[in-house]
């Protein structure tokens, strides 16, 4: 998915120089070439953009708009365009407080939180427009997700005991761009959106399995549910896919 974000330069301003010629004749001779600075008519090269992969729980690249601020997932890449009625020469910019790049291609940000992109263009006669700013906060990662149980749940040996009449209620929480959708299955098959909290339908052996995905696709299976062992004291189960025998 590509993002991309116009940049209107100011209007042309001409500016008229003059421009004068001495009247003394030049001597060439080999010394005098000799001494001969060249001139440097090289542009000099912008660095690139370090790419590299990074832990994202994301599905997809996204962007999410809450109406305060955008989020996205380091997935989504930046292209910045310009308009001008000459011809633009090139495209600058800097994320947050970093070094000036000249624009070259797509970009990603791979830092997670709040970042600003800084970005101005200029054309071929010099004309240059005033920076621009574009704030965004990257979330690579998925909501935590916990599970809670009306009554403890008892572990004896490899086995975890409920009865059908315990409650179970889900709770996930996304620091950045917030849940979009939390389900839970009892097969690991059949997912039904979490609403309110469920009992278990049936008896025997039951596997409780639940998906939740924040705004920008980032997407976890894993939850904590708390248990007690034969002593009474708490464990927490993290794996997720918790097998309980009703």
């Amino acid at each position: 998915m590509k993002i991309k974000y116009l940049i209107w330069l100011l209007p042309i301003v001409l500016v008229f120089s003059s421009l004068t010629f001495s009247q003394q004749a030049t001597q060439e001779n080999a010394a005098t070439k000799e001494n001969v600075v060249q001139p440097d008519v090289q542009s000099p090269a912008s660095p690139e953009v370090k790419k590299e992969e990074i832990a994202t729980a994301a599905l997809k690249a996204v962007s999410f708009n809450n109406g305060v601020s955008t989020f996205v997932n380091s997935k989504v890449k930046f292209e910045l365009v310009s308009k001008d009625n000459v011809a633009t020469d090139k495209i600058l910019y800097k994320l947050d407080a970093g070094n000036e790049l000249e624009f070259k291609e797509p970009f990603a940000i791979y830092e997670e939180g709040k970042h600003v992109i800084t970005y101005y263009a200029i054309d071929k006669v010099g004309n240059k427009e005033d920076p621009k700013s574009f704030k965004v906060v990257v979330d690579n990662t998925p909501p935590v997700v916990n599970v809670s149980v009306s009554a403890p749940i008892i572990k004896s040996g490899d086995k975890l005991y409920a009865s059908k009449n315990f409650t179970f209620v889900v709770e996930a929480k996304d620091a950045l761009s917030g849940v979009q959708s939390v389900e839970y299955s009892i097969d690991k098959s059949n997912y039904q959106p979490y609403l309110t909290p469920f009992t278990l339908p049936a008896e025997g052996d039951i596997t409780l399995s639940i998906k939740a995905m924040d705004n920008v696709t980032n997407f976890t299976e894993k939850y904590t549910m708390v248990a007690k062992d034969e002593n009474g004291n708490p464990i927490n189960l993290t794996d997720g896919n918790v097998s309980i025998f009703v």
